[in-house]
Parts: C-alpha cells; sequence; structure tokens
C-alpha cells in the first residue's frame, strides 16, 4: 500500500501529540479536573521533544544543509511558536487578576516582562517566563535545543549524533538517581536534567528522521501506538518501580511508540481525526491552565466551592479542545500568516507539524 500522507505529513505523529498534550491537561488543571489522574503526564516532555526532533529535521534539515540562515531558522521557529505563547500569557495574566486577591502590581509587571522574553528562572531573576502560565517553561529550552541543532547540523555526522544521544541517556539515569524523579528542568538547580532530557529525545528524534523507514496505511499500528501512549502516560506505577519506569518509558518506550508511528499511518477517518488533535495539540498545550484557572473561578461564582468532579473534568477537555481550535483558526494561523509575510516560508505542510 502507498503512503497516506505523500506530501510529507506524518498523521499518526499528529495523533500522538494530540492524545499526549490531552493527558498533560489532568496535570495543570485542578480546578476543574478532580486529583491528579496522570501522576507521570510529565514524562510528556520528553515525548514532545523526541517528535520534535523528528519534524524538525524533516522540515528543515536539508535546507539548513543546503545554505538557509540560522537567523532565517529561528525566525520561522518563532513564528510557530510565539503567537500562542503570547496569547497564555495574557490569559495567565487574567487568571492571576481573577484568582489573586491582594495584587502586586510590580510583580505581575515583571511577570509579564520576563514571561514576553522567555526568559528562563535564573539567578538574579526573581522569576522564571511560566510564572503566568507553568506548562510554557519548555519551549524556551524547545527553541535553544533548535538553536543548537541548526547551528551544529553540518557537524553532526550521525556518530557524533548517536554520541550525543547517548550522553544524554546516561545524563537520564544519573538524574534520576540524583534526583528521584525526571520531573524537571525548568529551575536552576534541575537544568542538568534539562540537559539530559533534550540531549537524548531531541536528537533522538533526528536521529530517527536520518534513517527513514518505509510508511504504509497500518489503522490498526497507527491507532494501537496512540492507545500504548495513553496507557504510559496514564499508569500509576509502585512507589519502588517508579524510577525504573520513568527511565523506561523515555529511553525504550516512547522511542519505539514513535518508530511505529512513523511507519504506519491511518486511514483516511482516522488521518483527519490524528490531523484534528494535532492540529490543536499545541494550544490545548499552552492555553489549559490559565483556561482552567478561569473556569474554576467561573463556576465557583456560579456554583460555590463545589470542587472538581468527573462532569467539570469531561466538559472542560471537551472545551478546551474547541477552545484550541478557535484559537489556532481565528488567531494563531492569521497572525502567524501575517508575521510570514516578513519572512516567507516554504514546505508549510511540513512546518504546521512543528510545535
Amino acid at each position: 500500500m502507498s503512503d497516506a500522507e505523500p506530501n510529507g505529513a506524518y498523521r499518526t505523529l499528529d495523533g500522538l501529540r494530540g492524545v499526549a498534550a490531552l493527558i498533560v491537561v489532568t496535570r495543570h488543571a485542578g480546578d476543574v479536573v478532580p486529583g491528579e489522574l496522570c501522576p507521570e503526564s510529565f514524562l510528556a516532555v520528553d515525548l514532545f521533544f523526541l517528535l520534535s526532533g523528528f519534524v524538525v529535521a524533516l522540515a528543515y534539515e536539508q535546507r539548513l544543509l543546503a545554505g538557509r540562515s540560522l537567523a532565517g531558522f529561528m525566525k520561522t521557529r518563532l513564528i510557530r511558536l510565539y503567537p500562542l505563547y503570547a496569547l497564555g500569557i495574557g490569559l495567565g495574566l487574567a487568571a492571576r487578576v481573577a484568582t489573586g486577591g491582594a495584587l502586586d502590581v510590580m510583580f505581575l509587571i515583571e511577570a509579564v516582562v520576563i514571561g514576553l522574553l522567555m526568559l528562563p528562572a535564573i539567578p538574579p531573576l526573581p522569576m522564571g517566563s511560566s510564572t503566568l502560565n507553568g506548562p510554557t517553561w519548555t519551549l524556551a529550552p524547545e527553541l535553544l535545543v533548535n538553536l543548537v541543532y541548526a547551528a551544529l547540523v553540518r557537524r553532526l555526522s550521525r556518530p557524533a549524533l548517536w554520541v550525543v544521544v547517548g550522553t544524554g541517556a546516561l545524563g537520564l539515569v544519573a538524574s534520576e538517581a540524583v534526583y528521584g524523579t525526571l520531573d524537571g528542568g525548568w529551575s536552576v538547580d534541575r537544568f542538568p536534567l534539562l540537559a539530559a532530557r533534550l540531549a537524548f529525545s531531541f536528537f533522538l528524534g533526528v536521529a530517527m528522521h536520518r534513517n527513514p523507514p518505509p510508511r504504509r496505511v497500518g489503522a490498526l499500528a497507527a491507532w494501537a501506538s496512540l492507545a500504548a501512549l495513553g496507557f504510559c502516560l496514564a499508569i500509576h506505577p509502585a512507589e519502588a518501580m517508579r524510577r525504573l519506569f520513568e527511565l523506561g518509558a523515555v529511553i525504550g518506550l516512547f522511542p519505539a511508540i514513535v518508530a511505529v508511528a512513523i511507519r504506519r499511518e491511518p486511514g483516511p477517518i482516522g488521518g483527519a481525526a490524528f490531523r484534528f488533535l494535532g492540529l490543536v495539540s499545541y494550544a490545548v498545550y499552552v492555553l489549559h491552565q490559565p483556561l482552567g484557572a478561569l473556569t474554576g473561578v467561573a463556576l465557583t461564582r456560579l456554583h460555590g466551592p463545589a470542587g472538581p468532579t468527573a462532569v467539570t473534568a469531561v466538559a472542560f477537555l471537551a472545551a478546551i479542545v474547541v477552545a484550541a481550535a478557535l484559537a489556532d483558526k481565528l488567531y494563531d494561523q492569521p497572525v502567524r500568516r501575517r508575521l510570514s509575510t516578513l519572512w516567507p516560508r516554504r514546505n508549510v505542510a511540513l512546518e504546521e507539524q512543528v510545535a
């Protein structure tokens, strides 16, 4: 059978990203989602880095090798990431005002400025870029590793690439031993963990792109990869097995799932569903925490402090998908098109997958 997406789009990867983003929602929307349903959902960050490495290499490597400028590449990446990121800061500010009680105006001004500059939580700054929107801490490291990759792409031979990946794997093992978890990277005290997560997952994605397998329509395998990812991120490992589970998921399970996903594409109906999941995934990830906080405020004012329930959780997940689709169509796409008139792009079908 032939490729499902001859234009280069990988729809099963879209589906993986969408499933991971929805599971991450359960981690940061405590006002409307009861309990920590998926305690290991922070591992989705490693999956996002892995997918990003693959798709960034797919969309840009040949053009970088052909002479595309580093500045042009980074402008394109900023166009892709920044509009929704800025919207998330605005919503985060609104949520902080709505839930903050006595407000410190200078604190809010500093939080907005540092956020807009995407500065990490490093001394002597009083806070980091994610102060108003916690999950967005991953975006500055994403841009940084993009920059490193683009700057070194000509020197990243296959042996050099595997040295980076292997070093990252050793760093993950060491980090698990030192910190007791792979959950971290947003604060300076765990920057070594962040470096290991980026080195292993992002550059493994690049390595997987360097050895592209044949792609076939295989709906069962495509759907199974999404189910396997959902199971991995939703599982509650026993405490005695948690460290081993985290390392096994990042170093073994996620690469295996992605290896299947880049080989097997869904049929037409599944492809449309997976494409939609991929389309809304970045907006879901960037907007869900402040929208969850604002929704919690609204529900409290309407019904009192009843707390989250299964009904509010399901309703919010559905609502955040709709809100993400609207934000993409009515805000993100028009803004990116406008910005792109300043820096024209090609191969948009590939670039729209990169988040």
